[in-house]
Parts: structure tokens; sequence; C-alpha cells
């Protein structure tokens, strides 16, 4: 088993009326950790994460996605193309009061995090919710919704595969294991939009068409912008991450 530091962390804090805060956590926000491998004979499994974490959970509405690469490699001994199995664990915290959506999607090799940019929301400011008071949320720089389904399209991603999709329900404590939802995730707005799980992911040593030694994962995480106030999410953590790849299996690959 791998495991994976946590990819996507935000605190949230208390400055102002309403619903304000801000951002706080670890040098996980960064994205900077050591990658973490796993070796099976002559494979070599590695995981990191790639790039920057882009994106914001600090306010209702925000949208933060991050990047995990991972590699197969051999040893170099013998000519054979290994075929590396594994299965994938989505694990989640949630705070607050307030249900938080999770898609996790996968490029293939040769697409790589240099498509990963900010989600195009901006901080916006509602001073009209109820007397001397301010509602601080995200929103769409195009005055719209900032949501999963605008950031994929922002980010030309519509070729990207759905691995799994989910909810993290309110009030959600440390450590616990997500599973998917079934059926197609048709708010994206992407083509290949039914999940095909989280088990059975397949990786090679030696690349061929339709056989990568690369994979890159990505996790966007959906804080929702409610109708009704949501100063009891304050200074509450949502959580979400590739906890680890398990169930590792290498064989030699016999196809062509």
């Amino acid at each position: 088993m791998i495991a994976i530091a946590t990819l996507l962390v935000a605190v949230v804090g208390a400055t102002f009326a309403y619903f304000t805060a801000t951002a706080t956590g670890n040098d996980q926000n960064t994205g900077k950790v050591d990658a973490t491998t796993v070796k099976l004979d002559n494979v070599t499994l590695t995981a990191s994460v790639e790039g920057t974490i882009k994106g914001n959970l600090d306010y209702p509405g925000g949208v933060m996605v991050a990047a995990t690469k991972v590699v197969a490699t051999s040893s170099g001994e013998g000519e054979n193309n290994y075929k590396i199995n594994y299965d994938l664990k989505i694990s989640g915290e949630n705070g607050t009061g307030t249900d938080v959506k999770w898609y996790l999607l996968r490029a293939g090799d040769g697409i790589g995090v240099a498509n990963v940019k900010d989600p195009s929301c901006e901080l916006k400011i509602e001073n009209d919710v109820a007397p001397s008071t301010l509602k601080y949320y995200y929103g769409d720089k195009e005055d719209g919704t900032c949501s999963a389904k605008s950031y994929l399209e922002d980010g030309n991603f519509n070729d990207l595969q759905l691995v799994a999709y989910g909810t993290l329900t309110a009030n959600t404590s440390p450590g616990t294991e997500l599973e998917s939802e079934d059926g197609q995730a048709e708010e994206l707005g992407i083509t290949k939009n039914t999940p095909e799980g989280l088990e059975g992911h397949t990786l090679y040593t030696t690349a061929s068409s339709n056989k990568y030694t690369t994979e890159y994962y990505y996790l966007v995480v959906e804080y929702p912008n409610k109708e009704t106030e949501q100063n009891s999410d304050q200074k509450k953590k949502i959580s979400v991450s590739i906890s680890s790849i398990e169930n590792i299996v290498s064989t030699i690959d016999t196809t062509e």
C-alpha cells in the first residue's frame, strides 16, 4: 500500500460578520510533498503530488483542485513489460454543516499538470443580506456560479475520464473512507461522466498504444454556497484526499 499525503486541506476561520474566513493550513497546501514509492520485484510504482494545489475552500462557493501523478518503472533487467494493477482509496473529513461535493478524474499519459490552473472564481461581497451584514462567497468571474463544472469547462478538461464522485456529508469524522456514487455525473458537463470506479487501475512499465506508464489524477472539491447563512461553518475543516494506493499487483504483460 502507498500512503499519500492529504491533497486538499482547508481550515476555515472567521474574521468578520455573516461568513468571512481566511485559509490556513500546512505545507501540504502547496503540494510540495515527497514522492512515495513501492517496489515489487523489478517494478517500482511512484506516487506524488504534482504542481501546486489550485483554488480555495475558505469561503462558500469555492472550488479546489489537486493533481497526483502515478508512474510505473522497471529496473531495466530483461525485456519484459510489466503490468501493474492497483486500487485507489479516497478519504475525507468535513467539520462544517454543509455537504461538500468531490470528483476524481484521470487524464492518461501525456496530459500533465500544465493544464491545471486556478478556478475562475473570485471573492464577492454582498451587503444586502441583512442590516450591517456582509456576505462573502466565491462566484465565477463571468458573474455565474463557481463550480466543478465551470472549472472543468474553463480548463478544457472535457476529455478527462471520471473515476469516482460523491458527497462528503456534513459533520463527517476525520479519515472516513468515501465511496463513489453510481450513475452519470451529468452536472459536470463532460463526455466521460460515468464513473469507472476506484478499483482495477492499470499501468505498464513500457508504453505503447493504450498502455500508459504514467497516470494523472485530478481531485476536484466543491464547497457549495447556500442561500441560507453558513456562519456555523466557520473555523471548521474540510479535507478530501487520495489517502492510499493499495492492492498493488505486478505481472508480466503477455499481450501485444
